[in-house]
């Protein structure tokens, strides 16, 4: 890709495609080289696999699926997954059901579900894909249980080594539901699942996440995580021999028998590896069965109760972002906003996610800069909740906490100044409140926060509400409001930056990301605004029903989300939707986007109509990057001339890992527990640094932050030992800063590991799932599984 200036290369270097997957490392050196000569890149180009898909808790979909495959099916794909942990779905669909028994319309989410990468099953109208315990009922169902028809004879498609593998699945009503798979084109599972009713047209099918509910619902835990290419669904039963004959190769499958879809996933880039429309995977059968990969959110208008005609903006599986907002208050803060969402009061209880997720803005912890007065704490941690609004859409059943007179459905929940993972709870601050919003009604919401005294205050519709259920720093209680209600103060005297991450319609685990199709925002927005001071409840019945050409002075940020007002770029890349902000100071923007996978250039073994193997995708100006999957490292034994009183370590990183407590860089000097940890940075789930065996305390021994949502991540840590105060900067951002090894001297010729975690210098690694037993020198693993993982 051609570039026009060193900010414009820096800014579109990460999302480039790149040969290779993983993680890079840049030498500070070689980026000073870049800043000062600015030189023009060269693109990368696809190979002959052209382009593949990165799912993290992803999907793509075509709803309503005509044409559908009825009483034979076939299903194949290429798939490249390390993810031992959760039951990856490589492919649901389902049908509508307007049935009040929940039984039946989990029937009809499961119609057809190709489920758990790990131990595959094909799973055709069942209610449950695996029941423990499962019992024999005789015909005609036999048993309740998808699972239960497989036995021991299961698939694992999950390689430690994130080797490429070929998965086919067929099914044949005509042959009492004969379901096989098929792994690399060897024939593993054959079951009868006496399943043989035909597959209702129009259905949404799915890639990548199994429904709990028509067309989503779905799951982080049962999704799929990892590297998908060349998808093709067929109305006939494929036999072992077709699969295996055209496995690797696409040519003239077009031409033959019941081909219904065909997803090649080239859609990245033209012939001259240019960018292009990124919103649809197009369909290569001729069929015109495209996946939608990208939907934005659209513009609507909104009659609110009858009594103001608003501009609304529609969300569905995509968001509003702006990663670089200013000016969001740091004190005394109130945000309103009219909400609507559909209504919990159905028949269809449980056919929900968990939480819709309204209003979250990420920043950081205002911090001294001294790392040496916080009592153990971070100095400064990244607060991914500094001001988080959601709505519970479900009876919470996470804890023993039972209310038994009160329900937690349609509850709003507030999170200031907070981060629920990490630094040992001390910004777990959050408080709920009864709203009993169940309706598919417009509702108005206004929260406000009082700095000096923690005062928390919600009103719906303009009335104010008590708060049942809160966590001040980790410390939780609750009380019926009824009763009172709970003390409303959380987070007093926390300071906050005023300038970090917005995002309307998701909640951030990282800045700007991190983000979860099973939390997004199926619902509508309208007037959204952030005061700079805690309103009170007349201010709030005052302005709900206005909309502001004018807005006042102390309205920080404003989206009115007016069509006439905002305005679409169109480019080759794909179409960036603006929403502007219109309140005085005009400067925080929201850029419309969409959760969705990602585009890489494929190495999928595809070979030619010679047979032969295709060509490796070429790279371009930023050259190669390392791939990396639990059993391989990059080593450097001997280590003259490590940094010793101060260093900066600082690397590309980009992964869908969601099991292990990956290690990117480990320098080790000699034995467990003495200098293994030498130089340390682990755990990208969420981040640890340990400097000549200084860990932390409890209080800060995680950055409760991580990085692995399948984009790149810029990670950087800096460590001077005069002051032993440590860095963590995740894309450019300081985003934890703690107290290590005050004083130490690392010192030189040790052992450098890129990739892994040493308990012993140049070795004892962990790669064992779940850390059963020993290391290969008898030392006890320190942590649990640590290696690097796509």
């Amino acid at each position: 890709r051609h570039q026009t200036s060193c900010s414009t290369m820096a800014r579109a270097k990460a999302p480039s495609p790149h040969f290779a997957y993983l993680w890079t490392t840049w030498i500070g050196t070689f980026l000073v080289l870049l800043k000062a000569t600015c030189v023009i890149g060269s693109t990368s180009k696809p190979g002959g696999a052209g382009s593949a898909l990165v799912f993290s808790d992803h999907v793509v979909k075509r709803v309503p699926f005509r044409g559908f495959p009825k009483e034979e099916l076939t299903f194949e794909a290429w798939v490249s997954t390390s993810d031992y942990c959760n039951s990856g779905t490589l492919f649901s669909y389902a049908v509508e059901s307007h049935s009040r028994d929940y039984m039946e319309r989990q029937r009809a989410y499961n119609t057809f579900v190709a489920w758990n990468v790990n131990a595959l099953i094909a799973c055709h109208d069942f209610n449950y894909l695996m029941l423990v315990p499962d019992y024999y009922e005789g015909p005609p169902n036999y048993y309740q249980g998808c699972k239960t028809f497989y036995g021991d004879n299961l698939a694992n498609f999950v390689d430690r080594k994130g080797t490429w593998h070929h998965v086919a699945i067929t099914w044949n009503a005509k042959t009492n539901g004969t379901t096989r798979i098929y792994f690399d084109s060897l024939l593993i599972s054959d079951v009868q699942t006496a399943r043989t009713h035909a597959l209702p047209d129009g259905g949404a099918f799915l890639i990548g996440g199994e429904q709990d509910c028509y067309g989503g619902c779905t799951e982080s835990t049962q999704a799929f995580y990892g590297l998908m290419d060349e998808v093709r669904l067929w109305s006939v039963e494929r036999t072992q021999k077709e699969i295996q004959q055209h496995m690797r190769n696409g040519h003239d499958i077009t031409s033959q028998r019941g081909l219904v879809g065909y997803w090649k996933f080239d859609d990245a880039s033209d012939s001259q590896g240019q960018p292009v429309d990124l919103k649809l995977a197009r369909d290569a059968s001729g069929n015109n069965n495209a996946l939608t990969v990208k939907t934005y959110p659209v513009h609507a208008k909104a009659n609110i109760n009858g009594r103001f005609r608003a501009n609304a903006l529609e969300f569905s599986n995509n968001y509003a972002i702006n990663t670089n907002v200013q000016d969001v208050p740091d004190k005394d803060v109130t945000i309103e906003f009219w909400a609507k969402t559909a209504s919990l009061n159905t028949d269809k209880e449980g056919d929900v996610p968990a939480m819709y997720e309204f209003f979250s803005f990420a920043t950081t912890l205002h911090g001294d800069g001294d790392t040496g007065n916080d009592g153990g704490h971070a100095d400064s941690a990244l607060l991914d909740d500094g001001i988080l609004i959601e709505k519970y859409l479900t009876e919470y059943r996470g804890t023993n906490v039972f209310f038994s007179d009160m329900s937690t459905r349609g509850a709003v929940s507030v999170h200031i100044n907070a981060n629920r993972e990490g630094n040992g709870g001390e910004y777990d601050s959050w408080i709920d409140f009864d709203t009993q919003w169940t309706d598919g009604e417009w509702h108005h919401i206004a929260v406000s926060w009082e700095y000096a005294t923690g005062f928390t205050k919600l009103f719906f519709d303009g009335k104010e509400k008590k708060p049942f259920w809160k966590s001040s720093k980790g410390r939780v209680e609750d009380r019926a409001p009824a009763q009172g209600g709970v003390d409303p103060s959380i987070s007093a005297n926390v300071l906050r930056q005023n300038y970090g991450s917005l995002v309307l319609g998701q909640n951030q685990e990282c800045v700007g990301g991190c983000f979860k199709s099973s939390t997004g925002l199926d619902g509508s927005l309208a007037e959204v605004r952030v005061w700079n001071r805690a309103l009170d409840q007349a201010e709030i019945e005052k302005n709900m029903y206005m909309s502001f050409n004018d807005p006042p002075s102390d309205v920080q940020v404003y989206y009115k989300f007016d069509p006439s007002l905002d305005t679409s770029d169109n480019n080759a890349l794909s179409t960036n939707h603006i929403t502007r902000d219109m309140s005085a100071g005009r400067k925080n923007d929201l850029l419309l986007d969409s959760i969705a996978p990602t585009w890489v250039y494929s190495t999928a073994p595809l070979a030619g109509q010679d047979g032969m193997p295709l060509p490796e995708p070429t790279p371009g100006s930023s050259g190669y990057s390392l791939k990396l999957h639990d059993q391989q490292v990059a080593m450097v034994t001997n280590f003259e001339g490590f940094p010793s009183r101060a260093i900066t370590v600082e690397f590309w990183m980009r992964s869908v890992d969601r099991c292990a407590q990956g290690t990117p860089v480990s320098y080790a000097l000699g034995d467990y527990g003495v200098s293994d940890n030498a130089f340390l940075i682990v755990n990208y789930q969420s981040w640890g640094i340990s400097i000549m065996e200084d860990e932390g305390t409890l209080l800060d021994h995680y950055a409760g932050v991580g990085a692995t949502d399948g984009t790149w991540h810029h990670i950087a840590v800096t460590w001077e030992s005069s002051s032993g105060k440590t860095i963590l900067y995740d894309n450019g951002k300081p985003i934890w800063r703690v107290q290590r090894a005050k004083g130490a001297t690392i010192p030189s010729g040790g052992t450098l590991v890129v990739g892994r975690e040493q308990d012993c210098a140049g070795g004892c690694f962990d790669s064992n799932a779940g850390a059963v037993g020993n290391s290969s020198r008898g030392y006890a693993q320190e942590y649990g599984p640590q290696d690097f993982f796509w």
